[in-house]
């Protein structure tokens, strides 16, 4: 509480963590990271809807409480008890993690320690063969998925932004699981077809306005019980919003996504609030 917010920003962070006790504390350094142009604040609590974000939606990103009070935060001693059972990321992985925050643009988008722990997890629990990944961005995610594979499983991971290649191709290929990896450039859409492969596993985490034609795309090549895990479904909170801005539409085809998939019967899901909310889906 002591240091202040433009120190953060100043040393190139962008996404802040707050692990304070004090609503009106998130409310300060929310309000102060909004003026200096930080992209967001980071709060430890699971109250990510519905009391929440509405009340502070700049501080977006929310993973535990032990507070039943909306906007709670965990104490000193709950937040030292978060931090010891989280697997640690490995010095590869937190050294990707720091260099994507220092040469790259909305680092936010980097799944991070406590997703790719879970990403991991999943994986190591499904024991796909094949798994496809819609949005590699800086790598990060598929080095996780990649670290919990089974032998001779392979990571299928699309990147539609060919001004990221050159960033992310030397991280995947100077990882300890290369031999695992198949990175693209180039459209999923076109892409996927293409590969000519049924999948175990599918996680999606690129263009929101295109997630149904994703999902459409990908289910008939997800084999039975195959999993697709769908990032971003809780965005920022603005999938409350009865009424998005007619220009969201990554805000509306979310909120339309979220519909369509919680009334398909071919499938069995659940949506975890854990940072900006995943949405797990099984094909039955």
């Amino acid at each position: 509480q002591n240091v202040s917010t433009q120190l953060f920003l100043d040393r190139g962070f962008d996404t802040l963590l707050c692990p304070w006790d004090e609503h009106e504390n998130i409310r300060s350094l929310s309000s102060d990271a909004k003026r200096l142009g930080a992209m967001g604040v980071m709060v430890t609590t699971w109250h990510h809807l519905p009391g929440f974000l509405p009340r502070f939606p700049y501080a977006a990103n929310c993973l535990w409480s032990d507070s039943d009070t909306p906007g709670g935060c965990p104490s000193t001693e709950a937040a030292a008890i978060l931090r010891r059972v989280w697997d640690a990321e490995g010095d590869y992985l937190n050294a990707l993690y720091r260099d994507t925050h220092l040469r790259l643009l909305y680092p936010r988008m980097a799944s991070g320690h406590l997703q790719g722990r879970m990403l991991k997890m999943f994986v190591q629990m499904i024991r796909p063969q094949q798994v496809l990944e819609i949005g590699t961005y800086s790598g990060y995610s598929a080095l996780c998925m990649a670290e919990g594979l089974p032998e001779n499983a392979t990571l299928h991971t699309i990147e539609i932004n060919d001004e990221q290649e050159d960033f992310t191709r030397p991280w995947l290929e100077n990882s300890p699981y290369a031999d695992k990896i198949k990175f693209y450039i180039g459209d999923a859409m076109k892409l996927i077809p293409q590969l000519n492969q049924q999948f175990d596993l599918v996680f999606m985490d690129a263009d929101k306005r295109k997630y149904i034609d994703y999902y459409e795309l990908v289910l008939p090549l997800l084999n039975q019980g195959g999993y697709i895990i769908a990032d971003n479904t809780l965005w920022d909170g603005h999938v409350l919003e009865e009424h998005p801005h007619p220009n969201d539409q990554q805000t509306i085809r979310i909120k339309a996504f979220n519909d369509m998939v919680a009334a398909d019967t071919r499938v069995e899901k659940v949506i975890l609030p854990l940072r900006d909310g995943l949405t797990l889906i099984r094909k039955k």
